[in-house]
């Protein structure tokens, strides 16, 4: 019997995908995943790790070529409120990705996620 991944194995793997993209662009790249991420949390990881690599290769897209960075940041809230519970959920990932390139117009935020949207 194969053991279930844990998110933070995940996370790994997916990194490693594009980890010699990073290397070889020179950027600077920091992840942190928060230590309250429950081991077996249970997430759609295809449809996570597909928008965050487009949040990344966006990042990558539009670096500065003066000391380009890129920070993950990836925390746990737990669900306090009975009333928000949904399909036996106990929480969500917050993701945060930030970078210092030129970012994006307040016109184009708007349809940055549009494709990802469940309809």
């Amino acid at each position: 019997m194969t053991s279930q991944k844990t998110f933070e194995q995940r996370l790994r793997d997916f990194i490693t995908l594009f980890k010699l993209d990073i290397e070889d662009s020179n950027i600077k790249f920091d992840i942190r995943l928060a230590k309250n991420v429950p081991s077996d949390f249970s997430i759609d990881t295809n449809r996570y790790f597909e928008i965050l690599l487009h949040l990344i290769r966006n990042s990558l897209k539009h670096k500065t070529f003066d000391n380009p960075e890129i920070s993950l940041l990836i925390t746990y809230v737990a669900i306090k409120n009975a009333s928000i519970l949904r399909h036996g959920w106990k929480g969500y990932l917050t993701t945060e990705v930030k970078d210092n390139g030129q970012g994006i117009e307040e016109e184009r935020q708007v349809n940055l996620f549009k494709t990802f949207k469940n309809t």
